[in-house]
């Protein structure tokens, strides 16, 4: 019998073995989603508006675009023109960034005008939200891996803070490229994740987590 040639391997056997490894692979890896929950979130993005409290005209701003300013930082002043006419001035409420600027110096105001949005500095939660099919439902209390994106990949462990109750539109710029193409709108189930002290996140960084059910 003529012995199979290298050329007759790959035509007639390669296709098999290929076939067979990734069939184990994908065992492989279906056997270790088990018990497991991933998602998709990020880092919650929190605004405050600073709006005006009397009617009037806006005589100055006191800060920039993506300036930080402090709480109690005077931030614009005011001539309200009611009940009479006095000088006011709007202070930060909280410490943040000036992410907006909605009026500016000359403009007329009324009460609950947005004037400013200030942005927070540091988030206090992720916003997350458990993929379908839903094998494994992620509940308060289960631990959370949390992986960063960036090049120098962190990760740190924290927990499930908070579980919905109804699925919700998974916002697209969570997904990867192949879950939007059809344009059809996913639905995930919403869960809050604590971010661990150390851990460092930028509001709106978007992070992969993976859930395992608390023992």
């Amino acid at each position: 019998m003529r012995p199979t040639t290298v050329r007759e391997f790959r035509q007639r056997h390669l296709p098999f073995v290929v076939f067979g490894l990734v069939l184990i692979g994908t065992v492989f890896l279906w056997g270790k989603r088990d018990g497991r929950a991933v998602l998709v979130g990020h880092a919650e993005t929190k605004h405050t508006v600073v709006s005006a409290a009397k009617p009037g005209t806006i005589l100055a701003l006191k800060v920039d675009l993506l300036e930080r300013v402090k709480r109690g930082d005077v931030l614009a002043q005011c001539m309200a023109t009611a009940p009479e006419t006095e000088i006011t001035v709007l202070r930060a409420p909280t410490d943040g960034i000036v992410s907006a600027i909605h009026k500016h110096a000359g403009e007329v105001v009324v009460p609950g005008d947005s004037v400013l949005t200030l942005g927070a500095l540091r988030p206090a939660r992720i916003v997350a939200y458990a993929r379908q099919p839903l094998d494994h439902r992620p509940a308060v209390g289960d631990s959370i891996e949390i992986a960063t994106r960036s090049q120098n990949r962190t990760t740190a462990a924290a927990r499930v803070l908070q579980v919905g109750t109804q699925l919700e539109a998974i916002e697209p710029a969570l997904l990867p490229p192949s879950a939007i193409s059809s344009h059809a709108a996913e639905y995930g189930l919403p869960v809050l994740v604590e971010i661990p002290a150390g851990l460092e996140l930028a509001p709106g960084e978007i992070v992969s987590l993976t859930a395992r059910a608390a023992n």
